[in-house]
């Protein structure tokens, strides 16, 4: 309450934020401004340097730092369910492990992930990539992944820059409910799943591959929003903010 009263506006990413800011702490809601996370802009349906690799494979993945608060293991479990109907079906599991993650408990999750994937009998279609990606890398993975799925497990978390990424690239998202993925999801832009479900995951994989068209319209859908999140966007809606909050500090100094 004492950083925001010595604020002139208070940025925040999701209107579900702005709500809690006025109703829990009684912030004026004139005095927030909703600017959402930045994203690249990426050209719709940009084809990834990687394709030729993957050729003729349906891809689900994500791009993050790895920890067990992330549900990995239920887009394994998903792309078990999947390729009994797909059996060309590959879940790509980039990035390394959290640092936090790898310095108390090793590499004891992606470990257990590993001797998961074995024993349900999907080694061909789970491929780990334990680096720490660059920006370039980033995008090549990205543009590669046909279905963006984010199994978190949080409910209260209010960002991903992961899935940020993924809607300005026009990914086809699907995510469990957790705050963020709720509302940028929203109107038929991504689907979401119950959490710790992998079979709604792999459901909506197989009933979209089965469709097309309700496939390439989600898609245009989420793109079309995603415009709106690009980085020059997101800067010029922070100029605006700026040009807004000077006006008021000079409207007030003729004023006194």
């Amino acid at each position: 309450k004492r950083i925001v009263a010595a604020a002139d506006e208070v940025v925040v990413m999701m209107h579900q934020s702005a709500d809690k800011l006025v109703k829990k702490y009684m912030l004026p809601k004139e005095k927030i401004a909703v600017i959402p996370h930045g994203t690249l802009d990426l050209p719709f349906k940009a084809v990834s340097s990687f394709k030729k690799r993957y050729k003729n494979r349906i891809i689900l993945g994500n791009i993050n730092l790895m920890s067990p608060a992330k549900g990995v293991e239920y887009s394994i479990e998903a792309t078990a369910e999947i390729a009994k109907v797909y059996p060309n079906v590959l879940c790509l599991i980039v990035g390394q492990t959290h640092p936090d993650v790898l310095r108390y408990e090793g590499e004891k999750y992606r470990n257990r992930l590993k001797l998961m994937v074995k024993k349900m009998g999907v080694v061909q279609n789970v491929k780990f990539v334990n680096i720490y990606v660059s920006l370039e890398e980033l995008l090549e993975w990205l543009k590669l992944i046909d279905y963006y799925v984010t199994p978190y497990l949080d409910p209260s978390q209010i960002s991903s820059g992961a899935l940020a990424y993924a809607i300005g690239a026009g990914k086809l998202c699907i995510s469990t409910p957790y705050l963020y993925a709720n509302e940028v999801l929203s109107k038929d832009r991504g689907i979401l799943v119950p959490f710790k479900d992998p079979k709604a995951i792999a459901k909506a994989i197989i009933g979209l591959e089965r469709n097309l068209n309700e496939r390439d319209q989600m898609e245009a859908r989420v793109y079309e929003y995603g415009r709106l999140m690009t980085w020059s966007s997101v800067g010029l809606q922070h100029l605006d903010l700026f040009e807004k909050v000077i006006r008021m500090k000079k409207k007030n100094e003729k004023k006194n």
